[in-house]
């Protein structure tokens, strides 16, 4: 556009031909291609995906979504007896069962956690008895020597072993003296 100086305006009119219009816009798509677009765009998406998925197994794992009320099949949760006394006992050497040209030893060391129910909530001793002792020595010296040593190497075998030796304490342990809960063992040495 321009102004003559009659005052009058001047128009150019310029025509423009479809062809070169998609040329153009055919020319701009090939300039800036989208796939950066969508790859910020997948890493986004992922992104928010991942925090919300680790969200979500969080609050699972962390007991957001627990309940108190026991599940269809559970008892509720009871009050059991907690150990209220232990029991050292001596320290024992025996011979295992290997079959091999040298014997092998373990040396075991065991405390009997113990409950014991008492008047007005003390906890009394526990009695004397000579026999107690050697009941309870002859009873784990047949029990631990029909171990091997590689029954007792894994760890399995050793919570199977735990496992027997209470029920062995169990025969031998007077009931009025309580009642045996746990077994801690408290040394074991193999040779």
């Amino acid at each position: 556009m321009s102004f003559a100086s009659n005052g009058r305006v001047d128009l150019e009119v310029k025509t423009v031909d479809q062809e070169e219009v998609q040329e153009q816009e055919e020319a701009q798509a090939e300039e800036a291609p989208p796939a950066k677009s969508k790859k910020k765009l997948i890493l986004i998406i992922g992104s928010v995906l991942l925090v919300l998925v680790s969200g979500v197994l969080g609050a699972y794992y962390g007991g957001v979504f627990a309940s108190d009320e026991p599940i269809a099949g559970q008892e509720a949760e009871q009050d059991y007896p907690e150990v209220n006394q232990t029991l050292e006992l001596d320290s024992l050497v025996i011979q295992l069962s290997d079959k091999g040209r040298k014997p092998r030893f373990v040396r075991l060391s065991l405390t009997l956690g113990i409950y014991r129910a008492g008047e007005d909530g003390e906890v009394p001793e526990i009695p004397q008895d000579p026999l107690f002792k050697p009941r309870l020595q002859d009873r784990l010296i047949f029990a631990v020597g029909a171990k091997s040593s590689q029954d007792l190497g894994s760890m399995e075998g050793r919570e199977a072993l735990k496992s027997e030796l209470l029920k062995e304490i169990a025969r031998v342990f007077p009931e009025e003296w309580g009642e045996v809960l746990e077994l801690y063992i408290t040394e074991m040495l193999i040779q």
